[in-house]
């Protein structure tokens, strides 16, 4: 979740690569935010990426392709998820 967001997806492309809805996306967005403890997706991605919390050229590759084809899964992003929501089973 955290790479896509950090690649500058919007939610309604990270829902289809996820197969989730958008109001799911939305949601995990929101906690994503209060996680990493910034209000916007702008600073998620960026505190994301000097952490070293994804992978940058991951990031780059999923920006250049404009797809979401990537191995990224919904509980991507370093283990970041909303609170309250449990990891999904492979």
């Amino acid at each position: 979740m955290l790479t896509l967001m950090a690649a500058g997806l919007p939610n309604r492309k990270i829902a289809e690569s996820l197969e989730l809805s958008e109001k799911t996306v939305k949601n995990y967005v929101h906690g994503v935010l209060m996680k990493l403890n910034v209000t916007t997706r702008t600073e998620a991605a960026s505190k994301a990426l000097s952490e070293l919390l994804v992978d940058p050229a991951e990031c780059r590759r999923v920006r250049l392709m404009g797809t979401t084809e990537t191995s990224c899964q919904p509980d991507a992003g370093a283990g970041i998820r909303p609170s309250g929501f449990a990891a999904q089973a492979p």
